[in-house]
């Protein structure tokens, strides 16, 4: 969409023309500037993107409100950075997601990329990417130069898996940055002090270090404070996992009079931690708007309020998942078990890690069945949903666990989200993308929906025939034996009648091949508003291109041809 604002670009500075008008009275409120400012102001990023190309009015009073962003993932497959230096003119926010040991060859080099902003004079694409696979790819990139940039970048996000504290602690960062972030997976050393120099206008600073340290580099001494201003516009502020003295923290905030957001996390998985409080709160709290918990697990059993984990004695390492269950439905469940439905109906932002601490040795698909069920039935407005499926974590045993989790086949239950109209993003992050047939999940894009592909899910869910025979076996024995015993939920039940109903077949197979047969039909309008999607530890993008390169869907275009002539050259 970002491209496409060129189209106006020589009319960006010029002024707009006249209407010849019998009366200076407007004919209608949408005439009026300032009422439609008003009213853009409460339309999301995707609906400016829209209104921006309705009419040239339109465009001037919105083009300011667009986030322009370029992104980079290396773990993006079939992708080359063409596309994104390209966006730099423009792009306020720039995003980069890649290892260090790459970015000699496939990824744009960050420190001739920073340079090239301080100098704001042209550069060619191909000094920028540092790449080196061939004369072909490098012709191709000479053609694309970098003129200058027209809108100086507020907002920088730089993540790695490893990178040389040398090199991050002398990069040429630009002055006008307002927002940093910094990830890395292991331990690094930086200097904060040099950052809040080199970026006088900076507002939010973020350095994480989730599985070691981040240490600040060198002692914070006399003469590093001297180098700072006596004030700094610093608002928000988050370590994750820092390893600094008190006094250093304390001297900081003595020169950030401003900062409102303080989060010094100390997060070690190989504690345990309880999701227990949290689970209550989202049952006894109505007016929650977002949640991000990725930090801190959440449990399925407290979703599965019909207690249906244990009916399926597959999971038992040595049959005993029909013993457990007698044992459960016996008698009530402890407090510390009880399953709730949340209240918070109005939820926009989940971001959830979902962990597994029974007695199972392999995880079922009804336990993602039971998490997608119960998130599209209990939060409807959802705008940003974020799922991660840890790969191991420790039991309150002491024991390390590892999840075999399918959460995107059809038998998982992803397509159970498809009844969320109001959402725009969608991530699910787990260690292993295992999705063979592709019609199991190009339902997320639109040419995933055609005749041809419905008719493939159909067949897979003709094979499920003697499953969901089994399946009603255990449902009706596990209806047999909680009669008469009193479920206890918290949260509503009788006065939210539609929710109560569509939780009826919470983590039945049941229940995904009823929404199946209603998701494949003209009637049905799968994920109106979905136009970032990304199945793994990669950065969103489109849904169709995220399919295209889940199942190597091969290039089109000049790159396919490009790409045939070198396959076919000795």
């Amino acid at each position: 969409m970002l491209s496409r604002l060129s189209l106006f670009a020589k009319y960006s500075q010029s002024p707009l023309p006249s209407t010849p008008s019998s009366s200076n009275r407007p004919s209608s409120p949408l005439e009026v500037s300032e009422l439609l400012q008003h009213i853009f102001s409460f339309l999301s990023q995707r609906s400016l993107r829209t209104a921006i190309l309705v009419c040239r009015q339109w465009f001037h009073l919105n083009h300011h409100r667009l986030n322009r962003e370029g992104i980079w993932d290396v773990r993006w497959e079939r992708s080359l950075p063409f596309k994104t230096l390209t966006r730099l003119v423009s792009a306020e926010r720039l995003v980069l997601n890649n290892n260090q040991t790459e970015i000699s060859w496939n990824s744009p080099d960050l420190r001739r990329l920073l340079q090239c902003i301080q100098a704001a004079k042209g550069y060619d694409l191909s000094t920028l990417l540092g790449i080196d696979i061939g004369a072909l790819i490098k012709t191709v990139s000479r053609s694309y130069p970098i003129k200058g940039f027209t809108h100086p970048p507020r907002e920088l996000v730089f993540s790695s898996y490893d990178f040389k504290e040398e090199w991050v602690n002398s990069l040429p960062l630009p002055r006008t940055l307002t927002n940093l972030k910094m990830d890395k997976y292991r331990k690094f050393h930086v200097d904060i002090a040099r950052i809040l120099v080199v970026c006088p206008f900076l507002e939010s600073l973020e350095l994480c270090s989730y599985h070691y340290n981040v240490t600040v580099r060198g002692p914070y001494t006399d003469q590093g404070k001297d180098a700072l201003p006596a004030r700094l516009p610093l608002q928000s502020l988050v370590l994750i996992n820092l390893r600094a003295p008190q006094p250093w923290v304390e001297d900081l905030l003595t020169v950030t009079p401003g900062l409102d957001t303080l989060k010094l996390i100390q997060h070690d998985k190989k504690l345990p931690y309880t999701a227990r409080p949290l689970h209550q709160l989202l049952c006894e709290y109505p007016n929650l708007r977002h949640l991000k918990t990725l930090k801190m697990h959440y449990m399925t059993e407290f979703m599965d309020v019909h207690r249906r984990i244990p009916i399926y004695p597959s999971l038992a390492s040595t049959g005993q998942g029909q013993q457990w269950w007698l044992e459960d439905v016996q008698e009530t469940p402890p407090p510390t078990n009880v399953p709730g439905i949340w209240i918070c109906r109005g939820l926009e932002t989940l971001h959830l890690e979902l962990h597994v601490h029974d007695r199972a040795i392999v995880k079922g698909k009804h336990y993602s069945r039971i998490l997608y069920g119960y998130i599209a039935t209990v939060c409807p407005q959802l705008i940003d949903l974020r799922i991660r499926f840890p790969h191991f974590c420790c039991t309150p045993s002491g024991g390390s666990s590892e999840y075999k989790y399918k959460p995107y086949v059809l038998e998982g239950g992803l397509c159970l989200l498809s009844k969320l109209r109001h959402l725009e993003r969608l991530r699910i992050v787990h260690r292993i993308f295992f999705c063979e047939n592709p019609s199991e999940l190009n339902w997320l894009a639109q040419f995933g929906r055609t005749e041809e592909h419905r008719a493939r899910r159909r067949e897979i869910v003709d094979g499920w025939a003697s499953r969901l025979r089994r399946e009603a076996v255990w449902e009706a024995n596990r209806f047999k034996k909680s009669a008469g015993i009193a479920d206890e939920v918290l949260g509503p039940r009788a006065y939210e009648y539609e929710v109560i109903t569509g939780l009826r077949n919470l983590g039945l197979l049941q229940d995904v091949v009823k929404t199946i047969a209603a998701m494949d039909t003209d009637e049905y309008t799968i994920l109106p508003e979905l136009f970032k999607v990304a199945c793994g530890f990669h950065h969103e993008r489109s849904p169709e291109n995220e399919i295209k390169a889940l199942f190597h869907a091969p290039p089109v275009g000049l790159m396919a041809k490009l790409l045939s002539w070198t396959s076919a050259s000795p």
